[in-house]
């Protein structure tokens, strides 16, 4: 249904819809179920780059690089999608808080913004990293976010003042991936040397535990959080399932083709 590539997608709160942003600039949702498209839900004018959903399911908000960021209520009729737009020019990331009062949007390459929902006023900026910041993510108690960076870090913020907390070296290697735990206790990276690294956010020093996963970049990282697995996608389309504590290989879903820019899994 995309005339580009998919700049990213994620499943709805309720796990029965996804929603996809593609690089054609059109913000789709889609039937979990039938892999079928049910509705396009935005058309902007120019490069379409990511998407996030609420936990309720009921409003998301998408992001181009050269159009305002818009927060769509989902569940709507095609003709009443829009809550508003937050009135910045462009985006290249974003994710929505927990109880959705709050949005970050990566509004250039090294910085972000905290937006919040009811004043759509900017209540705090992320400043520090020195490359392109490639992923953001709030934790999953939204008192946290987490970026990954080109700069070789990932680094840790106050969601409410915009303060670095923590920093995670990885060296000269890109940070391509980061993700939370779903109790927020420590944080999965994946770098663009194939290595997948976990850590414990209370002391970032070093990895708890590390693993050459791939022989290319890894470009995505989820928890499967019933099964205690974290799954990795890399850039040369290898998808493999690890032990969540040890990192240990515990298969491969997919092994070779079209690289894997986003993906989101289901709890179970």
């Amino acid at each position: 249904g995309f005339t580009g590539p998919i700049g990213s997608l994620e499943l709805d709160g309720t796990e029965s819809r996804v929603l996809s942003s593609g690089i054609d600039g059109i913000v789709r949702a889609w039937d979990l179920g039938k892999a079928a498209p049910l509705e396009s839900l935005w058309q902007f004018e120019s490069l379409g780059t990511n998407i996030a959903g609420n936990q309720r399911g009921d409003l998301a908000i998408a992001v181009s690089l050269g159009s305002e960021p818009v927060l769509l209520d989902v569940r709507s009729a095609s003709d009443d999608l829009l809550v508003h737009a937050l009135g910045m020019k462009g985006g290249r990331l974003v994710d929505i808080s927990p109880n959705t009062d709050r949005i970050v949007v990566g509004i250039g390459p090294t910085k972000a913004s905290v937006i919040d929902v009811a004043s759509r006023a900017i209540v705090a900026e992320l400043n520090g990293h020195t490359n392109v910041v490639v992923n953001i993510e709030y934790s999953p108690g939204g008192d946290e976010l987490l970026t990954a960076s080109w700069d070789g870090t990932a680094r840790v913020w106050d969601a409410e003042t915009g303060e670095e907390l923590a920093e995670l070296a990885h060296g000269e290697t890109t940070v391509y991936a980061a993700h939370w735990t779903s109790d927020g206790s420590r944080i999965i990276t994946g770098t663009s040397s194939g290595m997948i690294n976990i850590w414990d956010r209370s002391d970032v020093s070093k990895p708890q535990v590390s693993v050459l996963a791939h022989t290319t970049a890894v470009t995505a990282i989820q928890e499967l959080t019933n099964r205690g697995e974290i799954v990795s996608a890399a850039d040369n389309g290898n998808m493999r399932r690890w032990d969540a504590e040890t990192l240990q290989q515990l298969g491969e879903i997919r092994s070779g083709g079209t690289g894997v820019r986003s993906m989101d899994l289901s709890k179970d």
